[in-house]
């Protein structure tokens, strides 16, 4: 990444933290569903796999795509 583009990324984040009701729905979401999958991945001692990871959310009655607890435990 040149110099520009970083100065770039880094107003975007500088503006996002000053208003954080302007984020996207998809941020947004994100920031609800990580402690949610971080939780479940912890309880199960950490080695639990994607699959099994996104299963117990089911169960849960937490609704994830298992493509996006994919990317977000990525």
């Amino acid at each position: 990444m040149d110099a520009e583009m970083r100065q770039q990324v880094e107003v975007q984040k500088a503006f996002f933290r000053q208003y954080p009701e302007r984020r996207s729905c998809r941020d947004k979401r994100d920031a609800v569903l990580m402690p949610e999958i971080k939780r479940v991945y912890k309880e199960n001692y950490s080695v639990d796999g994607v699959r099994k990871v996104w299963r117990q959310l089911k169960r849960e009655g937490v609704s994830v795509a298992r493509f996006e607890e994919r990317q977000l435990s990525g």
